[in-house]
C-alpha cells in the first residue's frame, strides 16, 4: 500500500456510494462528456456510446463527444458530437468502427498533460476511458494528474474487454466478456456435437485470452466460462499449469490418459479446450 501511495494520493479515500432517487430535479445541466476508446475491440462498446447519449438527454444543454482515433484523437482534439441519432446506426454492433482506436497507453507526463490540455480546451466536465486493465490503470494516472493540475474534468474508467481480466469486488464482468463467451461457446458446442456425431475425432480448441489482447499476464477466464457452458472432456487452464508447474510431458500424459480412458469405454472422440496462454 505504501508503494501505491507514491502515485495515488487518494487511494485510501472513502468509497462513493451511489443510490437511486425518486425524482430527477437535481440532474446536472450543461455537462460536456468526452469518450475515448483505448482498449481492444469488444462487443458492447457502441452500446456504451448509445447509453451515454441517451442518458444525457435528460440533462439540459449537455453534449457527448467521441474522440476519433483513440488516444491520438484525444491529444489532437479530434472530437465529434455523438447524438442519439448518430449512435442509433451503431447500436448492437461490435467493434470500434464509429470512433476507432490507436495506441493503448497514456504513459508519459507529456501525454498526460496533452490529455489535460485537450479537456480544458474542449471544456469537458468528464472524460471516459474505455478499455481493459491497462486502460483503467492509465485512467487512475490521468485522474491523479488532473487533480494535481486542479482540472475540473472528472475521469472515469470503463472496464471493457473479452478476456475478463478486471473481475473484482467492484466489477462483476467487463463489457464484452459475456457476449464473447457465448459466441465462443456456440462454436465450441457445434464442434463438440460434430465430434460426437462422427465419433472418431478429438478436437483441440484454443481459446483466446489476455495474451492475444495485449495483456502481459495470460488469464483463462474466457476459457473457463466457455467450459462451464459447453462441458468439454478436458480443459487446460493457464493458471493451473503455472501453479502445478506442469511440464509438456506431464500435460501430454494427462491428455493421453484421458483419451485412453475414454477409448476403454468405446468413446474414441472428444473435445479438449486449451487456454491460449
Amino acid at each position: 500500500m505504501s508503494y501505491m501511495r507514491k502515485f495515488f494520493t487518494s487511494i485510501e479515500a472513502p468509497l462513493i456510494e451511489l443510490r437511486a432517487t425518486e425524482g430527477r430535479d437535481n440532474v446536472p445541466q450543461n455537462q460536456r462528456i468526452g469518450i475515448v476508446f483505448c482498449g481492444r475491440q469488444a462487443p458492447g462498446c457502441h452500446d456504451l456510446l448509445c447509453g451515454v447519449a441517451d442518458m444525457l438527454r435528460t440533462s439540459g444543454g449537455s453534449k457527448v463527444f467521441g474522440f476519433v482515433g483513440g488516444t491520438h484523437g484525444l491529444f489532437d482534439k479530434q472530437a465529434v458530437e455523438l447524438t442519439p441519432e448518430v449512435c442509433k446506426a451503431y447500436a448492437g454492433t461490435g467493434g470500434l468502427e464509429l470512433l476507432g482506436r490507436t495506441v493503448d497507453r497514456l504513459k508519459t507526463d507529456e501525454e498526460l498533460e496533452r490529455a489535460r490540455a485537450a479537456c480544458e480546451e474542449l471544456q469537458l466536465t468528464g472524460l471516459v476511458l474505455v478499455g481493459g486493465a491497462r486502460t483503467n490503470t492509465d485512467a487512475a494516472y490521468v485522474a491523479e494528474h488532473f487533480r494535481k493540475q486542479h482540472s475540473k474534468t472528472a475521469v472515469v474508467g470503463v472496464p471493457c474487454g473479452i478476456e475478463g481480466n478486471m473481475v473484482n469486488e467492484f466489477v462483476e464482468a467487463s463489457i464484452g466478456f459475456d457476449s464473447a463467451a457465448k459466441a465462443v461457446a456456440q462454436l465450441v458446442g457445434n464442434t463438440a456435437i460434430d465430434g460426437s456425431s462422427a465419433r472418431k475425432y478429438y478436437y483441440f480448441l484454443r481459446i483466446i485470452d489476455g495474451a492475444a489482447t495485449g495483456g502481459r499476464i495470460s488469464s483463462s477466464h474466457l476459457a473457463l466460462e466457455v467450459a462451464l457452458q459447453t462441458k468439454p472432456n478436458m480443459l487446460l487452464l493457464t493458471e493451473e499449469v503455472d501453479e502445478k508447474r506442469l511440464s509438456l510431458r506431464e500435460l501430454v500424459k494427462e491428455v493421453a490418459d484421458m483419451v485412453a480412458g475414454r477409448a476403454a469405454d468405446g468413446n474414441n472422440f472428444g473435445t479438449i479446450l486449451v487456454a491460449e496462454g
